[in-house]
């Protein structure tokens, strides 16, 4: 569906922006926590009406939160990985 792929791209436009800043700034955990509340206050509601109007399937929906799951733990290791590089 055309419109979870939007969702997606959105998403991991929003982690690559945090990473960007938790690198530029030592965000770290803080930056993964961001991530998080931002998908719980933007996407999922989207993402809750389409399951509700009949859009889209259970194993949709809880494939998409899995995905969202993976995003902000893809994060958290990218985070990791750059800290580990800078000598942190």
């Amino acid at each position: 569906m055309r419109e979870l792929e939007d969702i997606k791209a959105m998403i991991i436009a929003w982690k690559e922006s945090y990473y960007k800043i938790a690198v530029e700034e030592n965000g770290g955990e803080a930056m993964c926590e961001e991530l998080y509340l931002d998908i719980q206050e933007f996407a999922l509601p989207y993402l809750s009406s389409l399951r509700k109007w009949g859009r889209i399937s259970e194993q949709e929906y809880m494939d998409f939160m899995f995905f969202c799951q993976e995003q902000v733990e893809d994060l958290r290791k990218m985070i990791r990985e750059a800290i580990l590089n800078l000598g942190g």
